[in-house]
């Protein structure tokens, strides 16, 4: 790797000694670092002709991270100028690896912040030709991203390289999280199951907990360990706490939230979870009168939904008319999604059709 290195980029390009690496997560099989060109020498180009387009993709992937492993690091020429005021910059001198090898970023304007600036020398006077003012606001920490979360996987010791990617499935196979752009989005009911577990299964998602059973797992594939003990430790008061945890009422963990009084009934109104999905309610179940229900349309969530917004959730089944048949047709949303009735007969809606309209 070293002597392509030295052909292709310079001999500058080449570290003193060759780059050796730690694994930064305990226990990890690092499976996927046997993974190298049987030749470093064999560039992508030369075996691209022999390769269909997406094998010969992946084999420029693993060949530039390989290349670039062993290479010297970017260097880049920080400078600052100013006073009164201020401006920074930075230049890259030395592409190092990163001629090679750039790791993707989920956020796109990570680099927005490196102003290229003029070549200076100290007691440089410069004119001021324009002057920016920003307000800055303290943010939130950024969403959660698939990398990130990988990220924060690794730093707390939870999981495996083969198991991240189930990890990240289950989330959105269960619609716990909803992926907008790049970023993971709690959705209504992973809101209510993350609350639920903190609350009344807090020792089994601390994260300690996690990290110290994966210990014992490994300990046990090590040999060191009897697996029958080990499961018969985690088993025993977790089984308690279900039994415990079983006669809670479905009322307290689905989190109804309200949002405001019905203006004709004067009955309160509020947002909840229920089997088939979110939805409102007018009333309650104690009412002499049944509750009325409506159920959230897509993009709605029960932590944010407005009583304006919720009161025209009511305005279904709509009346479509009469048939040349003389059956009367309504359209409304049911447990499998938006449909229109015609007599007794019930004719589902694609998913482009709004029942509101």
């Amino acid at each position: 790797i070293r002597d392509v290195i030295a052909q292709r980029f310079g001999k500058h390009a080449v570290p003193d000694a060759p780059r050796a690496y730690q694994s930064k997560s305990k226990n990890a099989q690092e499976a996927h670092e046997a993974v190298r060109p049987t030749s470093a020498a064999r560039h992508p180009e030369d075996v691209r002709a022999f390769l269909s387009p997406d094998q010969a993709k992946l084999y420029e992937l693993i060949w530039r991270r390989t290349v670039a492993c062993q290479m010297q690091a970017a260097v880049y020429d920080t400078v600052g100028a100013g006073n009164t005021f201020r401006a920074n910059g930075s230049t890259l001198i030395e592409p190092g690896f990163i001629a090679v090898y750039l790791e993707g970023r989920d956020e796109s304007n990570d680099d927005d912040n490196d102003k290229k600036l003029p070549i200076l020398t100290v007691g440089d006077v410069l004119p001021l030709e324009e002057l920016i003012t920003e307000q800055h606001f303290t943010e939130p920490p950024p969403r959660f991203t698939e990398a990130s979360l990988v990220k924060t996987l690794e730093e707390y010791d939870i999981g495996r390289p083969s198991t991240y990617a189930s990890i990240i499935n289950t989330l959105q196979t269960r619609e716990y999280v909803r992926l907008e752009g790049k970023a993971f989005h709690p959705s209504d009911t992973g809101r209510i199951v993350s609350t639920f577990l903190t609350q009344h299964f807090t020792n089994v998602v601390d994260y300690e907990f996690t990290a110290r059973l994966e210990d014992d797992l490994d300990a046990i594939s090590r040999g060191e360990r009897e697996w029958v003990p080990v499961l018969d430790q985690f088993w025993v008061p977790f089984s308690e706490l279900i039994e415990e945890k079983s006669s809670l009422d479905r009322k307290d963990v689905m989190q109804a939230r309200v949002i405001g009084v019905h203006p004709v009934s004067g009955k309160p109104m509020s947002a909840r979870m229920g089997r088939f999905g979110a939805f409102v309610q007018i009333g309650e179940k104690e009412d002499a009168d049944k509750p009325l229900f409506a159920s959230l349309r897509p993009g709605q969530s029960i932590s944010t939904i407005t009583l304006e917004e919720a009161l025209v959730l009511f305005q279904l089944p709509r009346d479509l008319g009469v048939t040349n048949a003389g059956e009367k047709m309504s359209v409304n949303v049911g447990r499998f999604g938006p449909y229109v009735k015609y007599g007794s007969q019930y004719v589902s809606l694609k998913k482009e059709d709004d029942p509101y309209t």
